[in-house]
Parts: C-alpha cells; sequence; structure tokens
C-alpha cells in the first residue's frame, strides 16, 4: 500500500516536472519570437506567438 502511493506521488512529480518544462518551452518561443518580431516582423512569428499562447 505504502510502496503504491510513493509510485502515485512520482508520477504526479513526474507530471508537474513536464507541465514547467512545456510553460518554459512556451516562455522561451514567445521570447525568441518578440525578439524577431523587433528584427523583422514576420507573420509566420505572430503565428507562432499566437499558438504557444493557446495550447
Amino acid at each position: 500500500m505504502y510502496r503504491h502511493t510513493l509510485k502515485n506521488k512520482n508520477v504526479i512529480i513526474q507530471k508537474n516536472k513536464n507541465t514547467i518544462i512545456n510553460k518554459q518551452i512556451k516562455i522561451n518561443t514567445l521570447w525568441l519570437c518578440q525578439l524577431k518580431i523587433k528584427i523583422t516582423s514576420t507573420p509566420l512569428c505572430l503565428l507562432l506567438a499566437i499558438f504557444a499562447l493557446n495550447s
């Protein structure tokens, strides 16, 4: 019983780590896009930014 609970906690922690990583990727994508928009305002980058915010 105890071992099973421990396993579930590990799964939850792993899921949380994945969520944090995904958020970090989105933030990085948005940051890169903002940088590109400043240099060359490409519609593709705006689409990427919108997609990153929506997902």
